[in-house]
């Protein structure tokens, strides 16, 4: 989270499960942050432990919720883009509850999102709408991530007039992100869910550190410089920017955090942004150049993202434009949010772990190369550092990957493309999402379920296992969709049934047995009942076979 924080640290595994007042103490804002996150992390692990990690479910009496009822390629070229028609209403993404509100309060008309591809390093190979055509297939992905609101992006809702106009607290919102993943042959919503994830192993890396003492010799050793020099107390952040395709990969950095913002109307010849609100922390900050990002809500995809980055000199209540890194200037009517940085600073400059680079105030930085696909924009790392007679760690920050930001993503849908242009619709469009039921309304017919762990989730993943914990009275193993490779054996079992989900639930015979057993083999027993179930015998064995308790015993009840 960006914000003018003194601190921001949460570590799940030290069990802290709240903060707590003491009279006559003071409360700090890493005490009320840090109570927020640990909030959200219960929160998000019951989500997922409970509804389910990595899967998109929506509950059974608002079924809706995030439902893609059809996907187009719109616009002409060079402008082009897949268009999603989406339903309103709620669902639970990798365990965070999500809404997606209507155009019109009250509205259950599908609104409009556009999609784009997901790139290196998630997906390798990513996909393009100039490859769409007949018999491709893509997946719809929702990517959630946690953002600021600063009270100067909506001005309307968090700044509160009564009292002069002050900026208050930031808000933490969930930033939905609809996209595209391209799927191979055989590949399914189901098949994907690992790739999805970002792996810290494919992002670049960062070290920081404090220059290195010096120490005067003597009867009485003198250390006279080193460490961190500056007067203030910080919290710094480093993060990848976001700039134009010809702009060498670069980071932004902040003392603050990247929390100093305003609102400032955009005006030409000479471009400049005039400060109207936050003038005082402008300021006061003790800078005179920044690098100034213009962050707007785009309302076709339903994010707020950096639309225009440029050098900028502070003259008064003015930022004078200087070189432009992203975008292109214009002069909107009315006034737009701005977020300002110390600098922006080419990666390559920093990647001498020989001989570091300070950026400010003793403070080294040591970046892996850039190449085409470990960095992303938005990754960042935070780390504090404290002025006076405070000991700082000589090392902040050792060859970590980026903190975040972190991504959760779930898939929604298939798409089988058709011809270019025209609208896909199901059955050429498939529903991925999961529904669930209340806790409280979950019985079956079902005694205990069987699960292989990756197409189904049960009770067990073994269905001998299962069979062998029923009661000696009966019951039904359900056996979910699924395969399944393992020898079954059911002896002088009474009022038992396995019941699958047709050719979706397949029993294969295990690599290790006689080519001759059987898959599933029944000694004695009454009342023993197979159905649904696709039973596949080695070429030379077989699928079930039956037998008495001994060989003058008959079986009953068998079907």
């Amino acid at each position: 989270m960006k914000g003018d924080f003194s601190h921001w640290q949460f570590d799940p595994n030290e069990n802290f499960s709240g903060v707590l007042q003491q009279q006559g103490r003071v409360l700090l804002d890493r005490d009320w942050n840090e109570q927020s996150r640990i909030t959200q992390h219960w929160r998000d692990r019951a989500g997922g432990d409970v509804i389910g990690a990595g899967v998109a479910a929506v509950p059974v009496l608002a079924p809706n919720g995030f439902q893609i009822t059809q996907a187009v390629v719109a616009g002409v070229l060079p402008d082009q883009r897949v268009e999603l028609s989406v339903r309103p209403g709620r669902i639970w993404a990798d365990g965070i509850l999500c809404y997606l509100p209507p155009d019109v309060p009250g509205s259950v008309a599908p609104v409009v999102r556009t999609a784009n591809y997901l790139q290196p390093p998630v997906d390798a190979t990513p996909g393009s709408i100039a490859t769409i055509g007949p018999g491709v297939r893509d997946a719809v992905i929702l990517e959630v991530s946690r953002e600021e609101l600063n009270a100067f992006q909506v001005p309307n809702r968090l700044i509160e007039p009564a009292l002069g106009g002050p900026d208050t607290t930031e808000r933490v919102h969930l930033r939905l992100a609809f996209r595209l993943l391209r799927l191979e042959p055989g590949e399914t919503c189901l098949s994907i869910l690992d790739d999805l994830a970002d792996d810290p192993a494919d992002k670049g890396r960062l070290t920081v550190q404090l220059q290195p003492t010096v120490v005067v010799p003597g009867d009485c050793p003198v250390v006279t410089g080193g460490g961190y020099t500056g007067l203030e107390h910080h919290l710094y952040r480093i993060e990848v920017a976001a700039l134009a395709p010809a702009q060498a990969p670069s980071f932004k950095w902040s003392q603050f955090n990247g929390g100093l913002v305003g609102r400032g109307q955009m005006l030409a010849a000479p471009d400049r942004i005039r400060i109207t609100a936050n003038h005082a922390a402008i300021l006061n900050s003790g800078l005179a150049t920044f690098y100034c990002e213009v962050v707007a809500f785009d309302p076709a995809r339903g994010t707020w993202a950096p639309s225009f980055g440029a050098d900028v000199t502070l003259n008064n209540d003015e930022l004078v434009i200087g070189t432009v890194r992203l975008g292109t200037f214009s002069a909107p009517a009315g006034t737009v949010f701005f977020r300002l940085w110390n600098g922006l600073e080419p990666i390559a400059d920093f990647t001498n772990a020989i001989a570091p680079q300070e950026l400010l105030d003793g403070i080294q930085l040591i970046l892996d190369a850039a190449t085409a696909t470990n960095y992303s924009p938005g990754d960042f790392w935070t780390f504090p550092v404290r002025a006076g007679e405070i000991t700082n760690p000589a090392v902040l920050i050792d060859d970590q990957p980026p903190f975040g930001p972190v991504y959760h993503r779930v898939p929604l849908a298939e798409i089988e493309w058709g011809a270019l242009g025209m609208p896909v619709v199901p059955p050429a469009l498939e529903d991925c999402r999961r529904r669930f039921r209340p806790l409280t309304r979950l019985d079956t017919c079902c005694t205990v379920r069987v699960g292989d762990g990756v197409t189904s989730l049960g009770d067990f993943t073994s269905i001998q296992a299962a069979i062998d914990s029923l009661p000696a009275a009966g019951g039904m193993v359900c056996i979910l969709p699924g395969v399944y490779r393992e020898a079954i054996r059911i002896e002088n079992r009474e009022n038992l049934t396995l019941s699958g989900c047709g050719p979706r639930t397949r029993l294969l015979a295990p690599n290790s047995l006689n080519a001759i057993d059987a898959v599933i083999t029944i000694r004695g027993g009454i009342g023993i009942t197979i159905e649904s179930l696709a039973v596949e015998a080695s070429p030379v064995g077989r699928g079930i076979l039956a037998q008495g308790r001994n060989p003058f015993s008959n079986l009953e009840q068998i079907a």
